[in-house]
Parts: C-alpha cells; sequence; structure tokens
C-alpha cells in the first residue's frame, strides 16, 4: 500500500429543498476530496461501521487501483483492481489481478487473498467480480462471461455454490445481508430482480413501472433504487411490502442509493437544469446537499458516525468525496 497525498478540505452547501418543511443546517458539512497521487478521480462503493470507506481509481494509464480511506488516509492495496464491499471486520472484497480469481482484502492485518470460484475460469474468459460480503464473511458475486452469460455465485465457508432462480439460465448477486438473503438479476438483465429469502424467490416490481432497478439490499430487508414509468425515472424504496416513492421537488429524475443509519433516505435527483444534486429524506423532509459550485453531487452511502460519500464534480474535474456532518444524522441539525 502507499499513503495518498495531503487533501484539502472543503466546506459542503445543505439547505432544505423549497416546497417542503425543514430548516438549513447550523453548521457547514466538511469534507475531502478524494484523489491518490498519481490517479485520476476515485469512485467510493462502500462503508462500513468503523468508517472504513473502500472503492476504486484509475492511473495514468487507466488501469483501475482498489483503495481504502480509514481516518484521514487513502491508500491504494496493490494486486485488487477494484474494491466493491466491505464488512464490519475490515474484511473488503472486489476484483483480482488474475480475472479467475475474486479478491478479499483484511485491513487488519494488510493481506490479499485471491479465491478461486471453480466455475469462473480464465480458459473460459471469464472474469470473477465479488459484490458484497456480510458480517459472517459470505461473499456474492458473479462469473462474467464474453459472451455474455453470468453466473452468480455464493461464497460461503469455503465453498462455491451457484445461484440460479427457477427457469433462469444466468444470474447476478448484486449484494447479501446479515441474514444472507440476496439481491439477484437475471444476468445481465438487471431490472425486475428477486429477492432471495429463505428459499423464495419474489420479484421486484414497482407497480405501474416499465422497469425497476434496485441497487442495494439492507439488513432489513428493505430494497431501493430507482423505477422507469411514463411520468419519468424516480426513486423509491420497497420495506415491509410496501413501495415508497422518492421525488424532491423540482426533479427531471431521481435515485435512491442507500437508507442511513438514522433511517434517512439518500440519493440523488436531476434538475431542470441538467445539474445533479445529492438529497436526504428525513422523516419526510427533503434536504439538498451540494459541493459548492459543483455541478454534480452524489451520496453513495452513510457511515453511522455521519460519514457521508460519494461523488462531484466542478470546473476543475471530478472526484470522489468523504466528510462528516456536525450532528449523527447529517445536517439535519
Amino acid at each position: 500500500m502507499r499513503p495518498s497525498r495531503a487533501l484539502l478540505t472543503h466546506a459542503i452547501v445543505c439547505i432544505a429543498l423549497l416546497g417542503y418543511a425543514g430548516r438549513a443546517c447550523a453548521a457547514s458539512f466538511t469534507y475531502t476530496a478524494l484523489n491518490a497521487a498519481g490517479a485520476n478521480v476515485a469512485y467510493p462503493a462502500a462503508a462500513n461501521s468503523h468508517d472504513q470507506v473502500v472503492g476504486h481509481t484509475f492511473g495514468a494509464f487507466a488501469e483501475p487501483g482498489a483503495f481504502v480511506w480509514s481516518a484521514g488516509t487513502l491508500d491504494i492495496v496493490s494486486g485488487v483492481g477494484y474494491f466493491t464491499a466491505i464488512n464490519d471486520d475490515g474484511i473488503a472484497v472486489g476484483t483480482g489481478d488474475n480475472s479467475a480469481v475474486y479478491a478479499s482484502y483484511d485491513t487488519k492485518t494488510g493481506a490479499v487473498t485471491e479465491i478461486a470460484i471453480p466455475f469462473c475460469k480464465i480458459g473460459r474468459k471469464a472474469e470473477c467480480i465479488a459484490s458484497g460480503v456480510n458480517n459472517a464473511g459470505d461473499v456474492v458475486g458473479v462469473a462474467a462471461f464474453t459472451a455474455k452469460k453470468a453466473l452468480g455465485f455464493l461464497w460461503k465457508n469455503g465453498v462455491a455454490t451457484k445461484i440460479l432462480p427457477p427457469h433462469e439460465k444466468q444470474s447476478n448477486i448484486l449484494a447479501i445481508n446479515k441474514t444472507g438473503d440476496m439481491l439477484i438479476t437475471r444476468g445481465y438483465v438487471f431490472y425486475n430482480p428477486l429477492l432471495y429469502k429463505k428459499g423464495s424467490f419474489t420479484e421486484i416490481a414497482v407497480p405501474g413501472a416499465s422497469e425497476t432497478d434496485p441497487s442495494f439490499l439492507t439488513d432489513s430487508d428493505a430494497v431501493g433504487g430507482l423505477f422507469v414509468s411514463s411520468a419519468g425515472a424516480a426513486g423509491f424504496v420497497l420495506s415491509g411490502g410496501t413501495y415508497t416513492t422518492y421525488s424532491p421537488a423540482g426533479s427531471s429524475s431521481s435515485t435512491v442509493t442507500g437508507i442511513g443509519p438514522a433511517g434517512q433516505i439518500f440519493g440523488s435527483f436531476v434538475d431542470a437544469t441538467g445539474n445533479t444534486h445529492g438529497f436526504e429524506n428525513v422523516n419526510g423532509t427533503y434536504y439538498q446537499i451540494d459541493v459548492p459550485n459543483s455541478t454534480y453531487t452524489s451520496i453513495a452511502g452513510i457511515g453511522p458516525s455521519g460519514l457521508i460519500f460519494g461523488n462531484y464534480t466542478d470546473s476543475k474535474g471530478s472526484y470522489g468525496y468523504v466528510g462528516k456532518c456536525p450532528k449523527k444524522d447529517v445536517c439535519t441539525q
């Protein structure tokens, strides 16, 4: 690993969206731009309960490099292409330099382990991608073949198992939660996926939508993302059998990217001018989150201490960011 260069700290603007009750932040959110030395934009992907953030960057020659950000330091991890998830034990997973394996990285010891999936072989021109890990150490992902065939896998107790929904020839596992429930797509068809729970598969489809595209699964089995209908694209959350839609005032489209530890619904939306803003919905009130002078701000995740991370674009370029709000419930006090 190599540490990143010193990074500048800035302030983020956080205001209540027009048309909704609420008040602006009493104090500004401070953030740090993520950009490892010699690399282009960093893409934070996930965090754990210890505020360790993982993701990837691209170097000068477009080669990917996995990173871990922790306590203000960004480290590039050699031997790993991408990190996609990290659990509370500090185990991060992603892709290895060898396409027939996925990579597991222990942030406590610095050890990289390559895990071979039997049906993901170089001879079959497959790439093995880990997409999720839970606190039990169970890992899910996909063997993606160049012939446009995808097979989802579950790595549990040293054994790899193919996961295929009934009557399907392809699968791709996007996420796994603490109880082992999984969010599964039909191979490269990402809309209207399935929730696998206790041996049963349930389709995720917003009523009246032509396409439903979930992107996350929580430990309480809440699923969220975006859906497309005749009115356009908007965010949604499915929880307890009920679909709730999220579309901030003035948005032309929106998506939900997660649920924070205090129950905040967060995501991004596009306004009438084409600019993208982050948002949170707290108890029915929307809050807009923008990096100052940016035309694009997204929220990829929120940690239990109020850590928030994502990407932004301004006149200087595109960057990842991490930061903290003055209150645990994230820019709403």
